[in-house]
Order: C-alpha cells, then sequence, then structure tokens
C-alpha cells in the first residue's frame, strides 16, 4: 500500500513524500518510492517561456534595431547634416599673433587665408577651420546666440592659429 509522508523540522512541514508499505518475513517495511507527480507545475512552465520570449526580444532588438558599426558611420553621419550655413573666408589677422615668427611660419604654408565652414548637426554647430594642410573642427552647442557663438569661434580660431604656428 502506498502512502504520503510528511516531515517536520524547525516548524516548517516538507513534503509530500511517497512510500509503499509492504511485508519481509513477517515484518513490516517502509520503502520511499518517490513523488508520482513528475510532471513541472504551471507556473514552472510559464517562467521558462517568459524567459525565452525576453531573450528572443533582446536578440531581436541587437542585431535588428542597434545598427553594428560597420565603417560606415561618416557616411551615416554625413547624411544627417543640414548642409547650410557660412562659407566664409578671412585673412589671418597678423596682430592677435604673439610674435613674427609665427606670422612668418603662417605665410610659409602657401595660403595665408583661413577657410571657416559651418554645418549643423542635431543640437551642434560644426564649424571646420582650414588654413593650408591643416584642418581642425569645433562643435558649439545650437543654444548660444549669434554673439557668444561668434565670440567662441573668434577665440578657438585664434587658439588654433597660435597652435599650428608655434
Amino acid at each position: 500500500m502506498v502512502y504520503k509522508k510528511y516531515i517536520k523540522k524547525n516548524g516548517k512541514i516538507y513534503g509530500p513524500y511517497d512510500y509503499q508499505s509492504k511485508r519481509v518475513d513477517g515484518k513490516v517495511i517502509s520503502e520511499y518510492v518517490g513523488s508520482k507527480n513528475k510532471t513541472p507545475s504551471l507556473k514552472k512552465i510559464y517562467l521558462f517561456l517568459t524567459a525565452i520570449i525576453l531573450v528572443a526580444v533582446l536578440l531581436i532588438y541587437l542585431f535588428f534595431i542597434i545598427k553594428p558599426n560597420t565603417g560606415n558611420i561618416v557616411s551615416n553621419i554625413a547624411d544627417n547634416f543640414k548642409k547650410q550655413e557660412i562659407q566664409q573666408e578671412s585673412n589671418i589677422d597678423p596682430a592677435k599673433l604673439a610674435s613674427q615668427e609665427k606670422i612668418e611660419t603662417l605665410k610659409n604654408l602657401g595660403d595665408s587665408v583661413v577657410q571657416q565652414t559651418a554645418r549643423n548637426y542635431k543640437d551642434w554647430i560644426i564649424v571646420t577651420f582650414k588654413v593650408g594642410d591643416y584642418v581642425i573642427e569645433y562643435s558649439y552647442s545650437n543654444t548660444l546666440t549669434k554673439d557668444e557663438l561668434n565670440s567662441l569661434i573668434e577665440k578657438d580660431k585664434e587658439n588654433w592659429l597660435n597652435k599650428i604656428s608655434g
């Protein structure tokens, strides 16, 4: 005959455990036979399916939504630029340079004109300065007023010219 047994330890009840009673040599012996209910509970099945769905959604997100860096970064960014804004040239102001040597160095570059271009990208204004073979880009916030922006551009241009000439 099979019966269920519960064990109480430290106030907690464990079980049910299935035992079978049988008679061997005139004595009754209890033998553990395990649980008949070997199927997983519905809660465990739902938890497993939820985990699989979450992993699948994460993989879809990683492979299809987030585009991997493929080397086309520059061309993708360039597509997003609004082509507009300033296209100006300005002569280098020798008075702003620190020494006569710096002025001579700039003249030796073969181009005594600073080419300055600006373009918008998202919430930024990207300004590019070019003198001869030297090129640098600075970014400024779109929230700046025109006076603040022009002041920062002139300061950065002057610092850059000092840096490349000496």
